[in-house]
């Protein structure tokens, strides 16, 4: 019987495997995009011992190893990926990957200049086990860069109430629906995480800011919620990811009361976010309300 690790790896790989050459491209200009947008050091890089603790299709090893790197590992939970990554970036001389779990990372202590461990602990079944674990392999002053799911908001309410369903239709026809619903292969992937990963925490920002203080790091300072070019940057393509969800379970081919239940539920949210919006009330609470904390990005100093 396969872990629950070793499912979502497995999960995982079947969507980035999939992803073309321009769709990587894109994804690794994006987070050079959101480094600017930020006023990311890029000293943190040069020249450094980057991990990559979670590191999925590989996009932040290949980013970091572009942006002058000494050394930048990648690891996964994924046999299969890790020996993707290998073969499509055996080019590149200074980045490796290794097959690790990130609540045992196989590196000693105060190893790495910068760790990355992006979208990955809240997927994990020990969040804080990981998260000692990033934090023990960073140098004393070395920077983690970590981004978690965070609470509020109406995105996540509606995807964990639309899991069960998307379960008892099933992934294979779920993902045949997106394909029908022209989704490009970036939106597959994010969908299919939401509606079937097996672990979804999500974090409060006050939470991570306690947990992070008692493990006595030196400064946590969270990234602007407006610029991360994606569905969280503004109403109208949030409210966009609600229209998609939809689609995707119209487009579902089985006749079965699921199906009809999860689009009542989408109509209700997008209703309610449509009359939020149209409250006199300030963007900065309709973004509380609507959005939420959004996905947590956090530089944190060892």
């Amino acid at each position: 019987m396969q872990t629950t690790e070793k499912v979502t790896g497995e999960l995982f790989h079947k969507l980035w495997k999939k992803f073309t050459t321009q769709i990587f491209d894109q994804s690794v200009q994006l987070i050079f995009n959101r480094y600017k947008a930020n006023n990311f050091d890029m000293n943190i890089i040069k020249n450094k011992k980057v991990l990559d603790a979670g590191c999925g299709s590989g996009r932040h090893v290949v980013a970091s190893a572009y942006l002058g790197a000494k050394k930048v590992i990648g690891i996964d939970i994924s046999k299969k990926q890790i020996a993707l990554n290998k073969k499509n970036f055996k080019s590149i001389k200074n980045i490796d990957f290794k097959h690790s779990s990130t609540d045992q990372i196989k590196f000693a202590n105060n190893y790495f200049d910068y760790v990355i461990s992006s979208g990955v602990i809240h997927h994990t079944k020990d969040y804080e086990k990981s998260l000692d674990e990033v934090l023990r392999v960073c140098k004393k002053g070395g920077k983690i860069f970590l981004l978690i799911y965070g609470a509020g908001g109406f995105r996540w309410p509606i995807i964990k109430a639309l899991r069960p369903m998307a379960k008892k239709i099933g992934i294979d026809e779920i993902k045949k629906s997106m394909k029908v619903s022209g989704l490009p292969l970036n939106n597959i992937k994010h969908f299919t995480d939401d509606l079937f990963v097996p672990i979804q925490k999500i974090t409060q920002k006050k939470e991570i800011i306690k947990m992070l203080k008692e493990k006595k790091v030196k400064e946590i300072k969270f990234w602007s919620t407006q610029k991360t070019f994606d569905h969280e940057s503004n109403f109208k393509s949030y409210l966009n990811e609600f229209y998609k969800l939809k689609k995707i379970f119209l487009n579902v081919k089985k006749d079965i009361p699921e199906k009809d239940l999860a689009i009542k539920i989408i109509n209700i949210y997008i209703k309610k976010i449509n009359s939020i919006l149209k409250k006199k009330i300030s963007i900065k609470k309709k973004r509380q309300i609507v959005i939420g904390e959004g996905n947590h990005r956090i530089l944190i100093t060892k």
